[in-house]
């Protein structure tokens, strides 16, 4: 990097970051986002202050009106904190993300290459531009909290703390979604690989420390280690450590820098660092690009494997010689006939494209998962002790969470990259229908989805072959997880049929799970709680009526009704009963209800999928 480049001023603020801001100011998607994300944090405090106004006319006593207040204000900031902070950590990725890919499909790399610009110049501009976006969202809810603090009961200390440890998480991911950027070729793959390794790096320390205590310190007679470590190298856990410390009161004996300060500059180190190899991945990326090599003609020639067989020296296969000889050459018939076999199509060609398409793109990454979930499996399985709810509620949620994910960001890029890739008008106008083209579309990112529920099932088959879980549960799991995952799908293709960009079609997906399994349910507490006032039967009612339909509740609610615990004293010979909010159900009526819940979901994904096929044509401008 030139020392001239080095002023902060055109590192952070020079031209890539004005035309960021500049372009993302001339975007509706912009005001909209930042318009529903302040109408979400009025809203919670309209709820939490009109609940709370007829209960505060009732005290007689104005030191009573005053302590209630005073309680208030902790549950409206923890509130607000937690709603904001998984929202911000989803919302960044997604806008940084496309920072670079976008500059890749549209073919403008190799111009910035003609620019005095360098590649760290043109990355954090990028990371300052996008990064103002997410930066407003999350201090929308600042004013909101400071006034909660005017009620008592909230720090500043805490309010502070909260929005550090918010920014410098939002700040590290927004530049892990740049780094996978400069090498993908697609925005929804940067946003969900940067949020995968967001929570690697926060949590991976700490789950290294847990098992040095918990199975090396222990055998080996080791002094274990100190549990602040969790504080020190998490920015989640430091969030939730304010929290418990300063909006719900107790007191964890640890000081402000062990809380959140060494943890923010943790934080702020992997980002420095995550930055820097950016800007080395986009130079790397840009001398590699084809357009870019006319440009610079500084990139090595590749390596040629063909040789001439006079001179032994590699032959160049742009010589006419070398044409001559490629074009003379017949192949074996071999492997004519394996072509044409291969070529066979039938009358569904969108299908066959998309199912061939694997989750793995090369062989080498397939390797190293494999192998990196046998040693994971393998560690639990000598290690844990297989009695303990947490491990069975942990692989269940965990696998439910990635493939919910995959169907978020995997169905919405399909036809926007189509779009993209001036396909899509090829494809309307062949004979194909474009039922058959969404439809198998959809299958195909149906079938990528594998991965995880293959592993669960599997993990839950050898559990039950031990005597832990009954066997039931390889049939309801899959009757829970499948339906809410083919939802998100047709969501997914309706989303990308009515939003051009495919990222905006990602948060538009996105909403989906988050309102249905998020939102809505938290939405009916507070009503229940505050405003309407219902019995105990009704509202219990309605959430199970709600939960029904909430995988990762289900998800829980079936491994604890098939679970058989030592500690529990459970036999296999028991009846099978799953505890809902209205009451315990049996395991027919249980299956019914989730028959049910299921058929409405695949109900949803099917029509929204539809919605999808008839109004593709329109919106490609070619009408039926």
């Amino acid at each position: 990097m030139k020392p001239g480049s080095l002023n902060p001023a055109r590192l952070f603020f020079g031209p890539i970051f004005q035309m960021e801001v500049r372009t993302a100011g001339r975007r509706t998607s912009t005001y909209v986002f930042r318009f529903l994300f302040a109408g979400l944090v009025v809203f919670f405090f309209a709820v939490f202050l009109v609940g709370n106004w007829s209960s505060l006319g009732m005290q007689t006593s104005s030191v009573a009106r005053l302590q209630q207040v005073q309680s208030l204000a902790p549950e409206l900031a923890t509130a607000i904190v937690w709603t904001q902070y998984p929202a911000l950590l989803l919302l960044a990725p997604i806008i940084a993300g496309p920072a670079l890919c976008d500059e890749r499909r549209h073919r403008t790399l190799p111009a910035l290459l003609t620019t005095p610009l360098t590649s760290w110049e043109i990355v954090l501009g990028k990371l300052s531009g996008r990064l103002t976006q997410a930066l407003v969202l999350a201090a929308i809810s600042v004013p909101v909290m400071l006034g909660a603090r005017l009620l008592g009961g909230v720090s500043a200390e805490g309010i502070l703390a909260a929005s550090i440890v918010t920014a410098v998480s939002v700040i590290q991911i927004a530049a892990l979604a740049l780094l996978v950027s400069a090498r993908s070729s697609r925005a929804t793959a940067a946003a969900s690989s940067a949020f995968v390794a967001f929570l690697f790096i926060n949590f991976a320390p700490t789950l290294g420390v847990t098992l040095y205590n918990e199975w090396i310190a222990k055998d080996l007679a080791l002094q274990p280690l100190s549990f602040a470590w969790m504080f020190r190298t998490s920015l989640p856990i430091s969030l939730g450590a304010i929290t418990v410390e300063h909006f719900a009161g107790q007191f964890l004996g640890a000081g402000p820098m062990t809380t959140w300060g060494w943890s923010s500059i943790y934080g702020g180190v992997v980002t420095i660092l995550v930055v820097f190899t950016a800007g080395w991945r986009l130079r790397a990326a840009m001398r590699s690009d084809p357009d870019s090599v006319l440009l610079l003609r500084k990139v090595k020639p590749r390596r040629r494997r063909r040789r001439d067989a006079a001179t032994g020296r590699p032959a160049d296969p742009a010589t006419p010689e070398a044409l001559a000889t490629s074009a003379n050459t017949e192949p074996a018939p071999g492997l004519v006939e394996q072509s044409r076999a291969s070529r066979e199509v039938s009358d569904y060609p969108v299908f066959w494209r998309e199912w061939r398409i694997g989750i793995f793109r090369r062989r080498r990454s397939m390797v190293y998962t494999f192998v990196g979930l046998v040693a994971i499996f393998t560690l639990v399985y000598l290690n844990a002790d297989m009695t303990d709810a947490a491990i069975q509620y942990i692989v269940a949620e965990v696998g439910l969470t990635i493939m919910l994910l995959q169907a978020v960001f995997g169905s919405t890029g399909l036809i926007p990259h189509e779009r993209e890739a001036r396909t899509i008008d090829v494809l309307l106008t062949t004979p194909l229908k474009p039922r058959s083209i969404v439809f198998g579309k959809l299958a195909g990112a149906m079938r990528r989805l594998w991965l995880a529920p293959v592993c669960m099932m599997l993990h839950f088959l050898i559990v039950s072959l031990t005597g832990f879980v009954r066997p039931h549960i390889l049939f309801i799991l899959p009757l829970v997880m499948l339906p809410a995952a083919l939802m998100l799908l047709g969501t997914g293709m309706l989303a990308g049929v009515l939003f051009r960009r495919p990222i905006t079609a990602a948060v538009a997906n996105l909403s989906v799970p988050i309102s249905l399994y998020a939102v809505v349910p938290m939405m009916m507490a507070l009503l229940q709680a505050q405003i309407w006032g219902w019995n105990d039967d009704s509202f219990e009612r309605a959430l199970t009526a709600i939960l029904s339909i909430h995988p990762f509740a289900m998800v829980a609610v079936s491994v604890e009704g098939l679970s058989l615990y030592s500690w529990s004293q459970t036999r296999s010979s028991d009846p099978i009963t799953f505890n809902m909010p209205f009451g315990e159900m049996q395991a027919v009526t249980y299956v019914i209800v989730e028959v049910i819940a299921g058929a409405i979901q695949i109900a949803i994904g099917l029509l929204a999928a539809g919605l999808a096929a008839r109004w593709l044509p329109t919106r490609e401008g070619r009408p039926n």
